[in-house]
């Protein structure tokens, strides 16, 4: 697995396990067809890698999370209410402690660089994070 879709579980599972999000669509960033909203979706891009000894790699990843809501099914109150949960249930600056399988540790930055998109269909809104990961390097 790329450390930037290592990034993208990690967050995913995150907001998958938020109970003020339970019921909302969470995953990766897909194009497809059909899109059920509300729905929130991740991707990942690779910033930073370094290997400072040979023995393990730290990667800086900048996640991005759009929030997508249908004008028809969710008000402008219940959209707002989604992007309160997602910002309460990202991790702040700092190292993320809970358990997890992707990173021998893992920090989080800060939240940056939020805003609203819309058409005549959707509302979007998108905030963009990063996380730093250590991952250890097998030898043999």
């Amino acid at each position: 697995m790329h450390i930037a879709q290592a990034a993208e579980s990690l967050l995913l599972d995150v907001l998958r396990a938020a109970p003020a999000l339970s019921g909302v669509t969470v995953r990766r960033r897909i194009d497809d067809e059909v899109k059920t909203r509300p729905i929130v979706t991740i991707s990942g891009s690779m910033r930073e890698a370094l290997i400072p000894d040979g023995l393990y790699s730290v990667a800086q990843v900048d996640l991005k999370v759009d929030i997508e809501t249908q004008f028809d099914q969710s008000i402008v109150a219940a959209h707002d209410n989604l992007i309160t949960a997602v910002f309460l249930s990202i991790p702040e600056i700092g190292q993320f402690t809970a358990t997890q399988a992707y990173f021998e540790k893992v920090y989080f930055g800060a939240t940056h660089e939020a805003g609203d998109l819309q058409n005549d269909l959707v509302r979007i809104y998108s905030l963009r994070t990063y996380i730093v990961g250590r991952l250890t390097i097998p030898t043999g």
